[in-house]
């Protein structure tokens, strides 16, 4: 999947997903961002089962030294939708 914002173009490829029960966790996915040719792998990408049904992609994240987690990249939000989408897509034919 392909996009343009300001001129740049990513290309956004779900690497791998990988099915998993941890409570609401059910699943894991990597996926590869390359952004006007620079590719940037990052795992981590949290598939959630929603507490009424449904689910969500949530970004990777990281535990603050404080307790609180924070997450571990900020991405725009039209970029965060699409590999949201595509996430959730890939884990439900899998």
């Amino acid at each position: 999947m392909s996009q343009e914002s300001q001129g740049a173009t990513a290309t956004l490829t779900v690497v791998s997903v990988e099915k998993v029960q941890k409570g609401r966790l059910i699943g894991l996915a990597v996926v590869e961002v390359e952004i006007d040719g620079i590719p940037t792998l990052m795992q981590g990408f949290k598939i959630m089962r929603l507490p009424y049904g449904g689910l969500s992609c949530e970004l990777p994240c990281f535990r603050h030294p404080d307790g609180r987690w924070l997450p571990a990249v900020v991405l725009t939000e039209e970029l965060t939708k699409a590999i949201a989408d595509e996430v959730l897509t890939i884990f439900a034919a899998a």
